[in-house]
Parts: structure tokens; C-alpha cells; sequence
């Protein structure tokens, strides 16, 4: 019989953007939502960049060039726009720093849209991809 079954059971995997997601499918129909939705989608994707189950980049970039196409339908601004472009583009390319430069900038554009919550899961993944 074993006394700790727990050390053999693999951790539950976990969303990492969580109040993102949240804002998305809460936040009222207009610019927050809207906002909100697209910088999950772009998240998401950048995220697969970085460990611990990283894509090829070629993957990453048909991923990029899709979403591109779906991010030109969603009424944003034009600097929120500019900035989730700049981290689909980085985000297909295996260029760490660009990235993390990119995720700032959408945190930048971001922030009176954004809440805290949502603002620190973008931090966790420029962190993860500078790793």
C-alpha cells in the first residue's frame, strides 16, 4: 500500500489566463469586452512559445496569420489593434525579446481596459517567455 498516492499524481493543469477569460465573457459589449477577447486570443497563442510545451514556430505563424484575419473583424482601436498585431507577428517567431517588448506594449494600451488581474497574467507570460 502506498502511504503518499499524491506524489504520484500529476498536478492539475491550470488555465493562465483565467481573468482574462473572465473579462471576455463579463465585461459588457463594447470596447472593454472586445479588448478583452483579443487579448486572450493573442495571449494564448504567444503563450505557446514558451516552455514547458512550446510549438514549432512554423505552427505558431499559421496560427498568427489566422488570427490576424479574425482580429481585423473585432471593432478595436486602432493602438490596441497595432499592439496585439505586433505580438501575433513576434509570437511566430522564435525571438524572445520581441515578444516580451510586444506583451509590454499591449499592457501599455491595454491598461485602462484591463484589470489587475488580467494586467498580471500578461506579466506572468512575458516573464515565462523571457525565460
Amino acid at each position: 500500500m502506498l502511504d503518499h498516492p499524491a506524489a504520484y499524481t500529476p498536478d492539475a493543469p491550470t488555465f493562465p489566463f483565467r481573468a482574462l477569460a473572465e473579462m471576455a465573457g463579463t465585461a459588457p459589449m463594447g470596447g472593454a469586452r472586445e479588448t478583452a477577447l483579443a487579448t486572450l486570443a493573442v495571449a494564448r497563442l504567444a503563450s505557446r512559445a514558451a516552455p514547458p510545451f512550446p510549438l514549432a514556430a512554423a505552427i505558431r505563424a499559421q496560427r498568427a496569420d489566422a488570427a490576424r484575419q479574425w482580429l481585423a473583424s473585432l471593432p478595436l482601436g486602432l493602438t490596441v489593434r497595432s499592439a496585439l498585431g505586433a505580438l501575433l507577428s513576434a509570437s511566430a517567431r522564435d525571438d524572445a525579446a520581441a515578444m516580451g517588448v510586444a506583451i509590454r506594449a499591449v499592457m501599455d494600451v491595454t491598461a485602462q481596459s484591463l484589470d489587475r488581474g488580467a494586467r498580471s497574467e500578461l506579466e506572468r507570460l512575458a516573464k515565462r517567455l523571457a525565460e
